[in-house]
């Protein structure tokens, strides 16, 4: 039986290191447990933990941490751990020199005497108690390239810290960046979430009327609700010439009297927000020669045009008396706001328009001749679903969007109960608020779900009440937008923010593994190369490496998915980019006992592109076709071919006779995090990589599969040149 010979001057370091990390662990799981629960994390319960981590690792009788101000860019201490009463001398010297001058300079700091002089100079006040404070040492706080604190450690005797200190302070350091990281995203994705829900809150909101002077009040005030930074908010509207913009609304916080001017169209910031199409922010308007003052006290300003498809029919503006009052997410909501605002105008100016043709059809029947066909363009130049019903649901007029969607004539729908003709029903709608409407004499909205053909949409149903002096004659107008794309949108905004907060994290993440990582496998290496070939530590030696080598690989790609690498492109043989890959892959193909085909037809097979992501690509390829390939008992084929594909385009496919892919995964293969392997066999990341690259060489990819038959992935790229 072989025996086992323990070095222990091998061994004793790995333990001492274990036991002197033991009060990381903490740490490590509460940060964890905010990623995996998506709550906020304790900022401050971290950075009290890794304050009392420097404490017992580092043996230090007094730790502190500072943040920078975002806004003045001064550090601020936010916590401290001091076992031990300092002076005011010490106490100055740590808040006031050291902590700030480590995050000014963005470096490490260790100074063995205070009293010997050094970086910053220490000179205690004589009037003051002695001094306690003769050694410190501290790290900036990092992320990324941003510095948001510092962390330090001090004591009372000379000489307390040593070189390899800076390290473990450094480890303790990227812990705190990464939970103040997290806290940031947290909070940025709730902001944005309110701001979701902000909007949704305010388009109901405007839902409630169609009286354009009650739309356009509801509007400036929800403005100056939403920004608010903003102290007013007005709203132009185009002339009936279009050459003017005429103020029609306006909030102000402070009850000042109104600016009656006008502006015209090309001049001013509202002017040239409207020719232009685009907001516009001006952070001083002082500065900025196309504002044309007026004699107000504001200082800086933002206007968003108000259209639809491609008519703009006025502006909407905030100011504030103070300089820069507005960020990115200001704009970003104000470009959104003055959307729904125009959707809401128009259909207040809408409504305005049809109630009164209805009104004068039933005054005078002259009049309802002449307007006919005014009132025929209006109805049926409405993109949406818009119709008159009667109290017993009987359509009376239906536009013509409506009848064509149904490809039925208008007069095969009129007549007919708007549930049976339109929706296929025995009976009405679910939440069908007609009565409601035609009896109270209000308007009402109701929201469901309706299925057309084989899809299920969901519809907003706004109904108008057109009451005629007599009571048989009720009827209402039915306005019913499709807001299935809407509700999609909203759905993807809170997704996208999630996804963009992941690649953030995950991004910062492998950044601060990577150098660690890189210090283990060096150290292994230099291990191994020590060790003889009998040596029975070898193995684990060589465990080490594999395990480090796996997560040097996910931290690669966390960066490719977080889009942080930078990539350089040069004419490239893609025939050779195969050909070496396969060449790569050669081991594994005969110990699968596959069979591999290349067929080259391509020529030239020159693109643009970077071999190295390229050969990535491949790789992914061809080792997910091999494990497709692994339930097939016989006959494990695959095929790669190239050929032309038009002009100045070539066509790759790779084919393998597998166990194919499910067809309804096949819409989410090249989605981040999807993977049809078991747990813990795929990240998920490796289709997500490979068509990312494609689109980055400025081509496409897509895939077909059958069960049982295998799976085909085509390729198209750009020849070069």
């Amino acid at each position: 039986m072989a025996s086992i010979t323990i070095h222990e001057p091998l061994c004793a370091p790995v333990t001492a290191r274990e036991e002197s990390a033991a009060p990381i662990f903490p740490i490590t799981q509460s940060i964890a447990r905010s990623l995996n629960t998506g709550e906020r994390p304790d900022l401050r319960s971290t950075l009290v933990s890794v304050l009392q981590s420097a404490l017992s690792l580092l043996g230090a009788p007094f730790a502190e941490i500072a943040l920078i101000n975002p806004e003045t860019r001064k550090p601020y201490i936010v916590s401290s751990a001091e076992p031990v009463h300092l002076t005011d001398n010490d106490r100055f010297a740590l808040s006031m020199r050291y902590l700030p001058w480590i995050a000014e300079h963005v470096e490490p700091l260790r100074i063995d005497d205070v009293m010997a002089g050094g970086r910053p100079s220490y000179a205690p006040d004589p009037a003051v108690a002695p001094g306690w404070l003769r050694s410190v040492m501290g790290v900036p706080l990092l992320l990324g390239d941003r510095v948001v604190g510092a962390l330090a450690v001090a004591s009372h005797a000379v000489g307390a810290f040593q070189s390899d200190h800076l390290d473990v302070l450094g480890i303790l350091s990227a812990m705190a960046a990464v939970s103040i990281n997290a806290s940031e995203l947290h909070d940025n994705l709730q902001r944005r979430l309110r701001e979701t829900e902000a909007l949704a809150s305010i388009s109901q909101s405007l839902t409630r009327t169609l009286d354009l002077d009650e739309v356009l009040s509801l509007i400036v005030q929800a403005a100056l609700n939403t920004i608010t930074s903003a102290n007013k908010a007005v709203i132009h509207l185009l002339s009936q010439h279009g050459d003017e913009l005429i103020p029609k609304a306006l909030a102000d916080r402070y009850l000042r009297p109104p600016n009656r001017h006008r502006v015209p169209v090309g001049r001013g910031i509202a002017g040239l927000a409207v020719q232009e199409r685009r907001t516009i922010y001006v952070p001083d308007t002082g500065a900025d020669q196309r504002y044309i003052d007026m004699g107000t006290t504001l200082r800086s300003l933002m206007c968003a045009p108000l259209f639809i498809g491609d008519n703009v029919i006025g502006s909407i503006s905030v100011d504030s008396e103070e300089t820069d009052a507005f960020s990115t997410d200001d704009e970003r909501m104000l470009t959104a706001f003055a959307h729904s605002a125009a959707l809401a105008i128009q259909n207040a100016r809408m409504y305005s328009d049809l109630a009164q043709a209805y009104r004068e059809a039933e005054q005078n029947q002259q009049q309802i001749l002449e307007s006919g066909n005014t009132l025929t363009a209006v109805f049926d130049g409405v993109a949406d679903d818009l119709y008159v019903v009667g109290q017993d649901y009987k359509l009376i007029t239906v536009n013509r969007a409506l009848a064509a969607r149904r490809q039925l004539p208008t007069i095969q729908l009129v007549g007919n109960r708007c549930f049976e003709a339109l929706y296929n029903r025995t009976a009405p709608c679910n939440g069908c608020t007609l009565q409601t409407t035609i009896n109270g004499g209000t308007q009402s909205t109701w929201t469901g779900r309706i299925r057309r053909g084989a899809q299920t949409r969901e519809f907003e149903m706004q109904l108008y009440p057109l009451r005629a002096p007599r009571s048989e004659s009720a009827r209402a107008m039915v306005f019913a937008h499709d807001i299935t794309e809407r509700r999609q949108m909203e759905s993807a905004l809170v997704q996208v923010e999630k996804l963009s907060a992941v690649g953030r994290l995950a991004a910062g993440i492998a950044h601060e593994i990577n150098n660690p990582m890189t210090v283990v496998l060096s150290n292994a290496e230099m291990m191994q190369d020590g060790l003889p070939p009998d040596d029975p530590l070898r193995e684990h030696v060589e465990l080490i490496l594999r395990a480090g080598s796996r997560a040097s690989k996910i931290v690669r790609n966390l960066l490719e998915f977080s889009g942080r690498t930078q990539v350089e492109f040069s004419p490239t043989d893609l025939h050779q980019t195969i050909d070496d890959t396969v060449t790569l892959l050669a081991h594994q193909f005969k110990r699968s006992r596959a069979i591999i085909h290349c067929e080259y037809e391509a020529t030239p097979a020159i693109v643009l592109g970077n071999r190295d992501q390229l050969q990535v690509v491949w790789i992914n390829l061809l080792v997910n076709a091999l494990d497709a390939l692994s339930e097939r008992a016989a006959d494990r084929q695959i095929q790669i071919h190239t050929s032309n594909a038009g002009d100045h385009a070539m066509q790759i496919t790779i084919n393998d006779n597998g166990k194919g892919v499910p067809g309804d995964a096949i819409p989410h293969l090249f989605e981040p995090f999807f993977t049809t392997k078991a747990p813990g066999e795929g990240t998920g990341l490796g289709l997500y990589n490979c068509y990312n690259i494609i689109r980055q060489h400025g081509g496409d990819m897509r895939v077909a599969s059958q069960i049982n038959a295998g799976t085909t992935f085509t390729i198209s790229l750009p020849t070069y040149p």
